[in-house]
């Protein structure tokens, strides 16, 4: 699906078909995409070098990013303007499926709500947990919601679209 050229994906060959303002937005700023998958993180979850420790460190910090981002769904889903309850009678659906889905992961991936580890945010993790509810809750705006929370589940799509496009057949038995 995703186009590669020398060990990186091309995102152009995905992207040039749309030309939605969210996607001119997401290839405006595709340096930043790919410094995201230049991580050591991102890059050892795609060739199985990540240590575990360090990846049920990353399922505990997600866990409890998918917990404020779940909120942040919920609160829009509660205050979608008329105009665009209107127009888009889904939307009001959509994100009281997406909070519901979100808040409850698996646990068994995500580690025990109640060990202390998974209480423990990162100060990046807190921080931009903090500032998505605070822009969802207090902003004024359902727009600025909305868009607060676009770009990480486009990230996160994007991220996990590229990994999977790394796969091998033999990395895959591993």
């Amino acid at each position: 699906f995703l186009q590669k050229e020398s060990g990186r994906v091309n995102v152009w060959a995905e992207v040039s078909r749309r030309h939605s303002f969210a996607e001119r937005l997401f290839r405006a700023n595709f340096d930043l995409v790919q410094k995201s998958l230049d991580t050591s993180f991102v890059k050892g979850v795609g060739d199985g070098t990540l240590s575990e420790d360090r990846f049920h460190y990353y399922l505990h910090q997600d866990y409890l990013y998918l917990q404020g981002y779940a909120k942040a769904h919920a609160l829009l889903a509660s205050s979608v303007p008329p105009l665009v309850s209107a127009l888009a009678p889904e939307a009001v659906s959509f994100f009281a499926k997406r909070a519901s889905t979100l808040g409850s992961p698996d646990h068994s991936e995500h580690g025990d709500s109640n060990d202390t580890d998974v209480k423990r945010h990162a100060n990046v993790t807190r921080a931009y947990v903090d500032s998505l509810l605070s822009t969802t809750a207090t902003s004024g705006s359902w727009f600025l919601g909305l868009v607060s929370v676009m770009p990480c589940q486009r990230l996160y799509e994007y991220t996990g679209k590229a990994l999977k496009s790394q796969q091998t057949e033999e990395s895959l038995k591993d």
